[in-house]
Parts: structure tokens; sequence; C-alpha cells
């Protein structure tokens, strides 16, 4: 056990700023409303530790100690509280300062590859017996699907992620005895592409993890007949389809980056030959998606300074974190899969600017950041460990041992808080909780055993294979503190930081309910320190659909003899 050493972490130019010290507002009704919580101070200021903990040349730290509770809640949470006056005030990238915060003792996570192959050949030897296959016909085109076993059919892309991650704990020497349930699964998700469009219409989702397999068992056949030269043949026969045959290609957001991942894949083998004009294309125009758009918003539509460059997946509103890390670890695993086409060095820029800020957005307890469409899902934390990896490589392979170790501390922790929800029957929880999976509590509609535990199985799988250097680990900026960050308003969502204590704040709550759950819960959803267990207080807050009930650390009041709770009103506070 340790201190962090001395000039060891300074904030890094993506975002962090100074508390305006003077700036206040409250509005909505609160003013003229009787609010029962107990003392403010402690409510909000001394509960964050913004209130005498935090001791930062230059940065000036907003007290909230002698207002009213309304004044405390909707002070802090206001953009002007955390904006300066002058348009000038704060730069694109600060400078970079000598100082650091006195951070508490902390040990490496050290989250080991034995332990990692522990738990996913768990969670896989849980997911074989849902395969199909009928033994009276094995001739029956559905044989080698991956059956979700509450919704009693194949569920989007779960088949094609059965095979990639089975191949991949075979390559680590585990699961040899899966190869032949891996092979049916690629024969019936090859299948699936050949002849019309996709399972669920999600063929976007199908070719990068089929590819990754196919090589995979292909290095594997000397060990395995099973994988026969015929079968590799009808496999590679099947890749060729057109995209426009299997896939979807109405849904222009999150899916693209997913299509453009395997695009690139199946044009490095030879399958396709115009996937980097594809890319280009998706990357740029708009017909196609924008995705360049998608990523620059903050800055160029809002004007956000810092801005973060972070994904906007026009859904959900508020937006969604989680497809943040989805979108940049696509984007990264095919950059480092050899990509080099025109926009190649303008991906990097923005992709590295992103997933810096996003170091900042990480509970200090190793979670990523709550709320958004699909938030509160296992694997919002694999899917950022996945994108973290590969930062950690790239940071290392420049020179810049410091930050590469962030991003393997990061990968590190939000691997062990993925692992908090390993059941005993094997499977991860699909929602952070460790509720029966029967119970599917606060899945989204489209939310399932098949898909989703597959998919965030899928995600270590690509930690393992991204995984070049060994990197010593550094302090998370997160886990250090002394930073405030705003996001644009499409985000709703502030962060802040002292000490290694961090406060989520959720400014807009999402009254749309979609996928069936309200994502976004009005109030301070998240309280963190490194070490804590991140479901203390809040969570990540929680409302029901239709608003009878919920929590997150916001004022509850007396009006009209009722009494009421902000969280449960996002329509009329805001």
């Amino acid at each position: 056990m340790g201190r962090i050493p001395g000039g060891l972490m300074r904030p890094l130019p993506v975002g962090i700023f100074p508390i305006n010290k003077h700036s206040r507002r409250t509005h909505g009704h609160l003013d003229s409303t009787e609010l029962i919580f107990g003392n403010p101070s402690l409510w909000a200021g001394k509960a964050i530790g913004l209130a005498g903990e935090c001791r930062i040349p230059h940065f000036q730290v907003f007290p909230i100690m002698k207002k009213s509770a309304a004044s405390c809640f909707l002070g802090l949470v206001s953009q002007s509280s955390f904006c300066a006056a002058e348009p000038d005030s704060l730069p694109a990238s600060l400078p970079d300062f000598s100082w650091q915060l006195t951070a508490r003792p902390w040990r490496p996570a050290e989250m080991s590859e034995k332990v990692l192959l522990d738990q996913m050949e768990k969670a896989l030897r849980a997911m074989a017996p849902l395969q199909q296959w009928k033994t009276d016909d094995p001739k029956d085109k559905n044989n080698g699907a991956i059956i979700d076993p509450f919704d009693k059919k194949e569920v989007q892309y779960g088949t094609p992620l059965f095979a990639f991650n089975v191949a991949t704990l075979a390559t680590f020497g585990r699961c040899g005895d899966l190869i032949e349930q891996a092979a049916r699964a690629m024969d019936r998700a090859t299948l699936d592409i050949s002849d019309g469009k996709a399972n669920d219409y999600h063929g976007e989702f199908f070719c990068a993890p089929m590819v990754k397999a196919l090589r995979l068992l292909e290095t594997l056949k000397p060990k395995h007949p099973e994988i026969s030269h015929e079968r590799l043949a009808l496999w590679k026969q099947r890749m060729k389809t057109r995209r426009e045959s299997f896939m979807d290609l109405k849904v222009k957001q999150n899916w693209r980056t997913f299509a453009m991942k395997g695009e690139w894949l199946r044009q490095q083998d030879g399958y396709i030959k115009d996937g980097e004009k594809w890319i280009e294309a998706c990357w740029t125009e708009a017909k196609e998606g924008c995705q360049r758009e998608r990523f620059r918003r903050d800055l160029d539509k809002h004007g956000l300074k810092p801005h973060f460059f972070l994904y906007h997946d026009d859904t959900a509103d508020p937006e969604t974190f989680a497809y943040n890390g989805a979108t940049t670890a696509n984007l990264l695993d095919f950059l480092e899969s050899g990509y080099k086409g025109a926009s190649a060095g303008e991906m990097r820029e923005i992709i590295s600017r992103n997933l810096r800020a996003s170091l900042f957005m990480m509970s200090a307890s190793g979670e990523a950041p709550g709320g958004g469409r699909t938030g509160d899902h296992i694997w919002d934390d694999s899917i950022y460990a996945n994108a973290f990896i590969h930062m950690a490589e790239i940071s290392n392979r420049e020179g810049n041992p410091r930050l590469a170790g962030q991003f393997r501390r990061a990968v590190n922790l939000l691997l062990e808080s993925h692992a908090r929800f390993q059941q005993e029957n094997g499977w991860f929880s699909i929602t952070k909780n460790r509720f029966p999976a029967a119970l599917k509590n606060r899945y989204a509609t489209w939310s399932g055993i098949a898909n989703y535990e597959g998919f965030t199985l899928a995600c270590c799988s690509e930690v393992l294979l991204a995984t070049k250097s060994k990197i010593e680990e550094q302090a998370t900026p997160s886990e250090i503190g002394g930073y405030a960050m705003n996001l644009d308003p499409e985000f709703a969502s502030v962060f802040l930081n002292a000490g290694g204590m961090q406060a989520q704040l959720c400014t807009r709550g999402e009254t749309d309910k979609y996928g069936g759950v309200q994502w976004h819960a009005l109030g301070i959803t998240r309280f963190s320190r490194s070490g804590w267990d991140g479901r203390l207080g809040p969570g990540a807050g929680h409302v029901n659909p239709d608003f009878s009930d919920g929590f997150t650390f916001s004022p509850t009041f007396l009006e009209d003899g009722k009494w009421k709770r902000v969280c449960l009103a996002p329509k009329r506070f805001e």
C-alpha cells in the first residue's frame, strides 16, 4: 500500500476547469417552497468534499454553505455554476500544472489474465447449453444458434459472439472441448448472413466477431480436426456476402461503428474490396450517419469550452454514456488493426481526446459513468475496458508511461467492477444487480442473456487480444480529483471530484421511457471513492418508468400537504 509519488498526477488538458465562485442561480418553483432534508451544507457541500478538502492553487471553490436547500441543489447543478462569465475565460486546453492533491492510499488492481480467463470460462460454460442442436435433424438451419433461456429464441447477435468468445479462450488454452460448438455457431451465423437479413435485423454486429472467430479457429485447425478445410472454405465464401443483403443499414448511430469495424476486417481478409471507401462515407457523409459530426458536436454545435468530443447517439434524451464507450472501442479496433484511410488521423485525435476525458468521468471506484440509454448494464464497464486497453497500448507505444498506466489501471478497475456481478451459475448479470436473471430487472426491451452475455464476454475477449505489453498501473484522475466537468446540454451531466471523492449529477431527468426505462434520474446519481462499492448511496439513480417511485440524492419537499421528490418531477425541474 502506498501513496502517489509527488508530481505524478497532473490534470490532463482535456477539460478540467475551476468552479466559478460567485455564479449561482435557482429556477423552477423551489424558492417559494420549504425543503426538509437537514443541513444544506452537509447535503451538498461536505458530502462531496468541495467545502474545505480541495486546496488547489488558482482554483476557486464554490461554497455551498449559507443558502437555502433549493439554492444549494439547483445552484450546484445549473450550467452557470460551472461556466465562467467571460467567453474567453476557459481556454480549450488548460496549462499543465505542477501540483497534485494528496491521494488516499491505494493498491494496484492487477486484474490478472488468469483471473479474467477463469471468469470468462465459467460464463461460457454456462452459455454452452443454450445452443440449439437437433440430433434428429442435423440439417436444421437454426442448429448452432444460441437460444435465450427466457425469450426462448435466438436474440440479435448472440450466436456469432459465442463463436468468437470460445475461439478466443481456446487460443489462450481454455475451452478446447467447446470448439465444435463454436464451429456450429459459425455454421449458423455465416448461413444467417448469406440468405437475407441477419437475425433481428442486426447484421451490422455480425462481421467483426465472425472475421475474428474465423481467423482464430483457422489457427487452431491443426489441433482440432472438426475445423475442416471444407468448413473453413464454406465460411469464407459466405463472408463475401454484400452488406446490403444482410445489414439493416437504416440505423445510422452507434450501429454504424460496429459495421465499420467489421467491414475493415472483411476488406483485410479479402472478402470485400470497398470497405475503406464505405468507412470514409460513414465518417463524413450525413446520408451515411456522419459519425464525425456525432463526436464533434459539443464543439461544433454547442461551442463547449473545453470540449470533450463525446459521442452523440441521438436516441434517448439525455444522451447515453454506454455507446460512447462502444463507438470509441470500435473505431480504435480497426485503427489499431491497420486502417489508414483519409480520416484515420482525425479519428485518432478525436478518440484520444474523448477517452482521456472519459478517464475523468469514471467513478472513483472504477465504474463507467452512469445514466443514459442502456446505462447500468454490465457491459458498460467491459466496453470501456475494451476502449481503454487500446489507449494504454497506444500511450505506451508513444512513450507516455504515466498516461499508459492510468489507462491500464482503469481497465483493471473496470474489470473488477464487472466481476462483482458474476452469478453462481456462471452468467454475469445483464444489469448491475444480483437479482435472478428471469426477473429482467431494469432490462431494456432489447436486453437479453443471449445477446448481452455474449457482448460483455466479447468485450473481455477484445481486452485479452489487445493486451500486448506489461504496463505499470498509475492512479487514475478520478482517484485523485481536483476538477469539475460540465458536459454539453444533450448529456445534462456534471462530474465533481475533490481528493478522489466524486459526485455525478444529472441536471435533466429523462421522460420518454426509451426502451421501457427512464435512464437518467434527476439529481445527484452517484457518489464514489476509491475502494468503495459503487452501489453505496444512490448507485446510479433510479426512477420507475411511470414515476411512481425513485431515488437520487436530491431534495424532498412538502407542497400542498404532500411530500414530493425532485427526481420524480423531471418535467418541472431542469
